[in-house]
């Protein structure tokens, strides 16, 4: 269980400005993490999220970078641990979603998917590996969601870099498990009645503002924190 009067040491989390990414920074921040809120271009709504954790008594820092650009990517472990010490947690949640099918794809579609939702989160795992303390609750959390198990034709870089990311929490795990670090992702995916409505041509759900599927999301990764001995798995959580 996680007790929030006690500090759980310092989380990054990706495109922690909004959406799924803020839910699980304040949900972090309420559990006793101190947070580094990355953003790549909303600067008033990371400095929000990052206010509020201090107002819960945290120690929180808004981080700039664009994930598309490896450089920035690789600078963000640092300025974290700079601002609060050693990182215990990793949520990659930031991701590029636009439509590309095999019409339209580019090579400019492709590496925008690839860069930020694959290359990113391998660029931040090594940098979280190299500072992690030996003995401590060191965790990594991917964030993936149903174009995974049921891939869209039209989101195919999307789709094709999402699943990437899925078979790299398996073969990170195995890799970083030697240093003290634990793998773990979490695939918000609709359930079957969700999916009939919206093939009927029901109105698309707006997963950002839904408060129940984010509160869901951020149960389930601060169930990944306190499993200490789960790693290589995929957690996957219902998103009405």
């Amino acid at each position: 269980m996680i007790d929030a009067h006690q500090r759980r040491g310092a989380a990054l989390i990706t495109g922690a400005e909004k959406g799924v990414g803020r839910a699980i920074a304040l949900a972090l921040a309420e559990a006793g993490f101190d947070i580094a809120v990355h953003y790549r271009s909303a600067r008033a709504d990371a400095d929000e999220v990052a206010q509020t954790a201090e107002g819960q008594g945290r120690m929180a820092v808004a981080l700039q970078a664009d994930l598309a650009m490896e450089a920035e990517t690789a600078a963000l472990i640092g300025q974290a641990n700079a601002k609060l010490g050693s990182l215990r947690l990793l949520v990659n949640a930031a991701s590029v979603f636009e439509r590309d099918g095999v019409e339209t794809m580019t090579r400019a579609s492709w590496d925008a998917h690839m860069e930020a939702n694959l290359r990113a989160p391998v660029t931040l795992a090594q940098g979280f590996v190299a500072q992690a303390e030996k003995g401590a609750n060191n965790l990594i959390v991917n964030i993936i969601d149903q174009r995974v198990p049921r891939p869209a034709a039209k989101y195919l870089s999307y789709a094709l870099s999402k699943s990437t990311l899925f078979t790299l929490t398996e073969t990170l795990a195995q890799a970083v498990g030697p240093h003290g670090v634990r793998v773990n992702t979490l695939s918000l995916v609709r359930p079957p009645e969700t999916d009939r409505r919206l093939s009927k041509g029901g109105p698309t759900p707006d997963h950002a503002r839904s408060e129940t599927n984010l509160h869901g999301v951020s149960g389930a990764l601060l169930y990944l924190v306190g499993a200490r001995s789960v790693t290589g798995q995929v957690l996957a959580v219902e998103s009405d």
